[in-house]
Formats: C-alpha cells, sequence, structure tokens
C-alpha cells in the first residue's frame, strides 16, 4: 500500500491496528517483528517525503500520529519481548523518527514561528507575576 500507492494517511491508520492486533493477541516480540515494522516505518518514511502536494500541517499530524504508533510498539516490545524496556530495534526506530520530526519545519514551525512563541510564553510569565504581585497585596490589604 505504501509503496505501490503512496497512501500515507490510510497506511498510519492500518499500522496503528497492527500494534493495537499484535497487543490483543499476545503475539511475541521477535526480531523477525521488530524487522518488519523497522520496513513498515522505512517505507511509510519514504511515502511520506515523496508526496509533495500534502499541506505542512498535515505532514506534521501525519508525522506525530507515526510517533505513537512507534511508540505503542515499543510498549507492545516491552510487554511481549524478552528484553526488558523494549526491544533494541524498536528503540532505534523510533529516535530515528524522533530525530527526523526534530528537524522538519512541519512539526516544529520555522524559526519565526519559534521566536513568536518564546516572546509571548515571556510575556506570559510576566503576567503571571504581575498577577501573583496583584493577589498578594489584594490579601495584604484585604486582611
Amino acid at each position: 500500500l505504501l509503496t505501490k500507492s503512496g497512501r500515507v494517511s490510510v497506511s498510519s491508520q492500518l499500522m496503528m491496528g497492527l500494534v493495537q492486533v499484535l497487543s490483543e493477541t499476545h503475539t511475541v516480540c521477535s526480531q523477525k517483528w521488530v524487522d518488519r515494522i523497522a520496513e513498515l516505518d522505512a517505507a511509510y518514511r519514504v511515502a511520506l517525503e515523496q508526496d509533495t502536494n500534502m499541506d505542512p500541517a498535515e505532514r506534521g499530524r501525519l508525522q506525530r500520529v507515526h510517533q505513537q504508533f512507534l511508540i505503542k510498539g515499543l510498549k507492545w516490545s516491552n510487554d511481549l519481548g524478552d528484553t526488558r524496556y523494549g526491544a533494541l530495534g524498536m528503540h532505534s526506530v523510533l529516535a530515528d523518527h524522533c530525530w527526523s520530526m526534530s528537524c522538519d519545519e512541519a512539526v516544529i514551525g520555522s524559526e519565526a514561528e519559534r521566536v513568536s512563541a518564546a516572546a509571548s510564553q515571556e510575556n506570559d510569565e510576566e503576567e503571571e507575576e504581575d498577577l501573583e504581585v496583584e493577589l498578594r497585596y489584594d490579601a495584604v490589604t484585604h486582611y
């Protein structure tokens, strides 16, 4: 589905269903399954990158959905695998995906958006400080 048609949004739903089925049927986590999930991850990333007509907001959403798939897969490998804290291959796939998300402007926003968000956060903190001082003043004068 991914390699032939590039249906990324449909694939993300199917992959979430796969992890759910693996967990509910108590399928033991083996290296074979970890390799399969790694192959799905690679195909998903290629299909996502090849779709140049996709809206950046949708691309960011699909990357976050894929991250949830990988996190649930890691939990499955922890619960039903023989390695505590999950299979190393699952950690590696999740880490690679998180790294690629951290470099993608569709997920983290542009530099200008990050600067304006940081400035508004600083203004909010200053307003909270002012409110706290006003509340103390009101408490003192009321008493």
